[in-house]
Order: C-alpha cells, then structure tokens, then sequence
C-alpha cells in the first residue's frame, strides 16, 4: 500500500512540475508573465494576449554576441513599434545587476524595452540555456520562433505574425 502512495505521490509531482509552463518551443504555449522594464513599464504577456505579438530577446551585459545585435534591435524596435510587434529584451539576471543594465543601456543607447529577470524565473521559465535566444511568441501567446539570433527574415515572421490574427 505505501508503494502506491509513493508512485502517485510520484505521478502527482511530475504533472505538476509539467503543467508550469517550463517549456518554451515553437508551437508551445508561451509562460506567462509580468515584469517591470528599466524604464517602469510594465509588460503583461497575459494583457498582451489576443492584442499583439512580442518578441522576447533573452540576453546578458557579459554576453558579446548580444552587444552585437543591439543595433539591430534598435532598427528593428523602431522600424515594428508603430506596426503591432512588441520587442523585450530580458537581461537573464545571472552574473548581472540592475545597476549594470542601466549602465549598458545608457552605454549602448539601447532605445528598445528592456527588463531585469531578477532571480532568472522568466528565463527558466522559457527554458533558455545561452544568450541570446530569441523568442517570438503570436498574439495568442504561442512560440512562434526561437534561436540563437533575431532571423534574417523578421519581416516575414512578422507577416506571417499579422496574417495569423485574421
């Protein structure tokens, strides 16, 4: 008898650990949250969703391959911002502080939003492993794309983004 109560137990545990959303590939369900920008803004993926798409840059202040991207974030920040495509860049919180994200956002004039994930719960949560990773999520909250890089084909993505909410 007390092997069955360790085996549900057991069974319990995994459908828990499960259904709280630590996955983060194309065609899931995105984690939900919420989080403060450095500027105060709050982004809400919850209020976002049926609304509009985002797409979530995990990245770090340590990490080169990131520094190299900012410009192309900022030209793509400007470019969707005023077309429905909201950009977050997510500092992982690992090895890093707020104080040295306000630094390197001012550094690098980063005029896009960014977050401090304090703790790494959102990027556990998105199970990301590297920095960067890029996560596009549809209207509706659904991965839509991920790897290492912003694509090459962002406006195809985002196309395909748009023609997805009709």
């Amino acid at each position: 008898m007390k092997k069955i109560a360790v085996v549900i137990t057991i069974l319990c545990s995994l459908i828990m650990f499960v259904n709280t959303g630590f996955a983060a590939f194309v065609g899931d369900n995105a984690p939900l949250f919420k989080i403060k920008t450095m500027s105060g803004t709050i982004v809400d993926t919850n209020a976002l969703k049926g609304e509009k798409p985002i797409a979530i840059i995990f990245w770090a202040t340590w990490c080169p391959e990131c520094k190299k991207e900012i410009p192309q974030i900022n030209a793509l920040h400007e470019q969707f911002k005023t077309k429905g495509l909201e950009i977050l860049a997510m500092d992982v919180g690992i090895k890093d502080s707020e104080a040295r994200v306000k630094k390197y956002i001012e550094k690098y004039k980063l005029s896009y939003p960014v977050a401090f994930d304090k703790g790494a719960k959102i990027t556990k949560q998105f199970n990301v492993q590297g920095t960067p990773t890029v996560i596009i999520l549809d209207q509706n909250g659904i991965v839509r794309y991920r790897g290492a890089h912003i694509p090459d084909d962002l406006a195809a993505h985002y196309s395909q983004l748009m023609a997805d909410e009709k």
